[in-house]
């Protein structure tokens, strides 16, 4: 490894990916952590189902309050890594 001290932009271009690459982590963990609710919450409600219980009204079931949040999570985790891919072009160029 090279020895010699990181000018500025070198400097900040590797702040700049380091921070970027902990979004896309913490995004791809949330993404996961919703993944796994909803899954949970979608095998209650189908056993729920099975033993003949009253039905949920759609507004007060906590699995589509879910949904609508792990589909807004993955927005903002796609956007991000749109995000990763520009900042990514503009410094190798």
């Amino acid at each position: 490894m090279d020895n010699r001290p990181l000018s500025g932009l070198d400097t900040r271009e590797h702040e700049v990916t380091s921070f970027l690459s902990l979004i896309e982590t913490l995004g791809n963990a949330a993404q996961m952590l919703f993944g796994r609710v909803y899954q949970s919450l979608g095998n209650k409600q189908k056993q729920a189902k099975g033993s003949n219980q009253a039905s949920v009204p759609p507004e007060a079931d906590p699995a589509a309050v879910l949904r609508a949040a792990n589909r807004e999570l993955s927005a903002r985790v796609k956007a991000s890594e749109t995000l990763a891919a520009r900042l990514k072009a503009v410094f190798a160029s």
